[in-house]
């Protein structure tokens, strides 16, 4: 029986009104050995802003990938969540995202000592409004390397 290891990144950050930010890299983690990916767990969330006089959307796409931009080759997960507002009639409608993987046993992504695993983030405020996003992420390895 093998011992399984957990990293969690994280990263938060309010996303000012009529803005876009892209491939904004919240947390690294950086293999310190030969490791093996055998899950993960990524999560996007937007919160409320204050949504004032205004109808408003706001976007996160959040990526977990040993690259430094989203959308690439060799990425790991990504996740997706939108915020949509309405003042007349007033409404709000969130669609925060949770993106779950394990792989069989024996099965795995293989991470070699000092390869990084990046959890990024592009966001895009389509409003007057302030939005807060956040995103998180869990890896669970065991060391070593795949047979």
């Amino acid at each position: 029986m093998k011992r399984i290891f957990t990293a969690v990144l994280a990263g938060s950050e309010e996303v000012a009104g009529a803005t876009s930010r892209a491939n904004i890299n919240l947390q690294t983690f950086k293999a310190e050995e030969d490791l093996i990916l055998i899950g993960f767990k990524i999560t996007s969330n937007l919160h409320g802003g204050t949504h004032i006089a205004n109808d408003g959307v706001c976007y996160v796409h959040a990526w977990l990938t040993p690259n430094a931009v989203g959308g690439q080759a060799g990425e790991i997960a990504s996740a997706c969540s939108m915020v949509v507002w309405n003042t007349a009639p007033a409404a709000v409608d969130y669609d925060n995202q949770v993106v779950i993987g394990m792989f069989p046993e024996g099965l795995g992504i293989s991470i070699r000592e000092e390869g990084v695993i990046n959890l990024l983030h592009s966001s895009y405020n389509y409003s007057a409004a302030a939005v807060r996003i956040s995103v998180y992420a869990h890896l669970y390895y065991i060391k070593g390397r795949i047979a």
